[in-house]
């Protein structure tokens, strides 16, 4: 989970607009559904203090024939993993609303299958996070690029989540000319009158464009229906006596702990190995876990981003301590905001916010991040001529993820500006408070404490949100014992919400804790060695550890050793150094393999900004 910030068009106009992410399957998409007259769904809340029960699944469904071709990614999946099986995809039809399946037409569910090359474990299933990501090809990206093991022992199921990627596409649909007359700020973290009559208005355009017939029925609990299904259709198709797949294991990174756990705990007697790493506190609502994000991302800059950058002064030239390069990214913000007002610079003091905040996410994009500040720095200075190529060079590059702060405003059609809804799963997840003077008291407080992104910690269009929202209280009763995975320095799931979450699981969760580490996604990372030990021991043995564990890290790029991050993780793990490998054919293919994956994982934390 991140905070929400807003994408800024050009002149500072707002509007939500889709990230163009990583495919799955090269079938074009099936069309969006069209947007009817907006009338309310019939209420799918449940009483008050029960959570939604379990659904009965309606025979035609499960009845259904389905299609499976070869992936169209499946070839790239086996030139990393030359002995990895064939991956074929499908399209299973679902209700649009699992409690009442007759009222709405029904929808697709994009889905990927590999069988074991060995002796199968049964049936696991992977999620990258979001919400909003397309994951059809990211279980086997994953496999392929990190554990080809998985590939041997586990049938692994791929799955575009309904309303995003090769699933029925969902879509906002808003007035170009509405979006142009709304209020212009130059910089929100400038808390006043016009930027809380800026939010208002903006998260109201947006609210009312987001109200097409799948919007309401993009939540969580949908998803786990639609999950439970898939692995239900598929132990239907199973021979007569084989139970291989009567449980879902399960790998959810980020969003996807969220959805791990919200699975857990409404199929417990369905759930087998589930390794949740960077955990939101799923026990808690999706509003709670925003307002914990400014905190965090101030964290990892102030405290790990900013003192590596001051180490490696000789190389970027932007300090010497962690106050000075602090003090210099405060100068570098100011002059880019200046150069922007003077129509010089293509981009504003948001993009500049928002592309070191994209780079956090991973230790191995630190580089990249020191790099584009000072991209920035260039930008700031009158002279600065060739800033200003490569940034507009950046804003044309379509294969990038959206720039920070900023989108390509897309062809406009009819006045119709479209994007995808992908915050419609957070309005549906949770309650949000419809108090705008205390939200916005909030974000002003957030702002002058973290001003990193503390103002993006704002009102967004849930406050305004239409539909009643379909929640749960995750306590995991009845479930098998679930393996967490966190960093004490994470910026967009904080440590402090993943220990709460463990803390309310009290002997229905394990927690493995990195101490001195910032990595957002840590199994299949490689950051650290002790994480990968536990999580194979969980996922191919069942073994998880005996007790509550602190795990060592590697150091940063550049570094000879770990420096330390003062928090609240107990323990003094051992120290660890990196031992380059030798290059070889097979490290070229792996390497593609991880540059795949680091863009999955760079494509969530521009989903996660949705």
């Amino acid at each position: 989970m991140v905070v929400r910030a807003r994408r800024w068009l050009t002149g500072g106009l707002v509007a939500v607009l889709g990230v163009a992410l990583l495919g799955g399957a090269g079938a074009a998409a099936p069309p969006a559904l069209a947007a009817p007259p907006v009338t309310a769904p019939r209420p799918a809340a449940p009483a008050a203090g029960r959570d939604p029960a379990p659904v009965r699944v309606p025979a035609r469904y499960l009845q259904q024939q389905v299609r499976w071709e070869p992936c169209d990614f499946d070839y790239f999946v086996r030139s990393i993993a030359p002995s990895a099986p064939e991956t074929r995809c499908a399209d299973l039809v679902v209700p649009m609303d699992w409690r009442h399946p007759d009222d709405h037409p029904d929808i697709t569910v994009a889905v990927a299958l590999s069988l074991a090359t060995g002796r199968s474990q049964g049936l696991l299933a992977l999620n990258p996070g979001g919400p909003g990501l397309p994951a059809l090809d990211n279980t086997a990206l994953f496999a392929a690029s990190e554990r080809p093991r998985l590939f041997r022992e586990y049938d692994l199921l791929g799955f575009d989540p309904r309303g995003f990627g090769r699933s029925t596409p969902a879509s906002c649909r808003g007035s170009a000319r509405a979006a142009a007359a709304l209020p212009v700020v130059a910089d929100p973290r400038v808390r006043g009158r016009a930027t809380h009559r800026w939010e208002v208005v903006s998260a109201r355009y947006e609210a009312r464009a987001c109200t097409a017939e799948l919007t309401p029925f993009l939540g969580t609990q949908q998803t786990v229906e639609d999950l439970e299904f898939t692995r239900a259709y598929l132990q239907s198709r199973r021979p007569a006596g084989d139970r291989r797949y009567e449980r879902l294991n399960y790998v959810g990174f980020s969003y996807g702990t969220w959805l791990g756990a919200w699975y857990a705990d409404t199929y417990p007697s369905r759930t087998g190995r589930f390794l949740l790493d960077s955990n939101m506190d799923w026990t808690a609502s999706m509003d709670a876990n925003q307002a914990s994000d400014p905190a965090s991302f101030q964290r990892r800059r102030d405290r790990m981003f900013f003192p590596w950058v001051a180490r490696h002064a000789r190389t970027y030239g932007l300090g010497t301590t962690a106050a000075a390069v602090r003090r210099r990214y405060e100068q570098i913000r100011a002059g880019v905001l200046a150069s922007y007002a003077d129509g010089r610079s293509p981009a504003t003091a948001t993009d500049l916010d928002r592309e070191v905040l994209l780079l956090l996410y991973s230790d191995r994009d630190f580089p990249a991040a020191a790099e584009t500040l000072r991209d920035y720095a260039e930008l700031a200075e009158p002279a600065g001529d060739d800033a200003v190529t490569r940034a507009r060079a950046r804003a044309r590059d379509a294969s990038a993820p959206t720039r920070p702060g900023r989108v390509t405003r897309p062809a406009v059609e009819d006045d119709e500006l479209t994007w995808d809804p992908a915050l419609a799963v957070r309005c549906n997840d949770s309650v949000w408070s419809r108090d705008v003077a205390a939200v916005q008291r909030r974000t002003d407080v957030d702002a002058r404490r973290q001003p990193f992104v503390g103002y993006w910690n704002a009102l967004t269009m849930c406050t305004y949100w239409p539909f009643p929202a379909l929640t749960r209280t995750v306590d995991l009763v009845g479930a098998p014992t679930v393996l967490m995975v966190q960093s004490e320095g994470d910026p967009a799931t904080a440590y402090e919400g993943a220990l709460r979450a463990h803390r309310a699981t009290p002997g229905r969760s394990r927690l493995v804790s990195v101490q001195d580490e910032g990595q957002h996604g840590l199994y299949l990372s490689g950051v650290s060695p002790c994480v990968e030990r536990i999580g194979d021991a969980f996922l191919f043995a069942g073994t998880l550890p005996a007790e509550d564990t602190v795990c060592p890290t590697t150091p940063l790029p550049g570094d000879r050793a770990v420096h330390p991050l003062v928090s609240g993780v107990a323990g003094t793990p051992g120290r660890q150094r990196v031992r380059p490998a030798a290059p070889t054919a097979r490290a070229d293919r792996a390497e593609r393999g991880r540059r795949a994956v680091q863009r999955i994982r760079r494509a969530v934390a521009a989903a996660e900004l949705g």
